[in-house]
């Protein structure tokens, strides 16, 4: 399974680095691979250019998986509208209290969506 991971870059904290990595170990420790925007794409990269290699990235994607704090990114919301109206498989991970919570929730969660053969969207 190819996912392709949303979560917010521009405004955050060392563009939220550590998350996306933390989730491409978990997604490729279950034999899967995936697509990090914090390595595919240059910081020095417009947004729009961005977002389009990303959104070609994405069309490729059996799963969008969106992390914690995608609502407030405008980026994150142009994916989400587009895997629901053109139905990509996609899910959602709840934010945890801290990093390692948030790490441990992705493990789970990840582990058990990974496993699922139902729809293609948990909301």
């Amino acid at each position: 399974m190819y996912v392709y991971i949303s979560a917010p870059i521009t405004n955050v904290e060392n563009h939220n680095i550590p998350l996306f990595a933390a989730t491409q170990e978990i997604i490729e420790s279950y034999g899967h691979s995936c697509f990090n925007p914090t390595r595919a794409c240059g910081f020095d990269w417009s947004w729009e250019k961005s977002m389009k290699a990303c959104i070609a990235e994405m069309m490729k994607a059996d799963l969008v998986l969106f992390l914690p704090g995608w609502k407030l990114s405008a980026g994150c919301r142009i994916e989400n509208y587009l895997a629901k109206n053109i139905h990509i498989r996609h899910f959602y991970i709840e934010r945890g209290k801290d990093f390692d919570h948030q790490v441990s929730i992705l493990q789970r969660q990840i582990k058990a969506f990974l496993n699922w053969k139902g729809e293609y969207t948990n909301e």
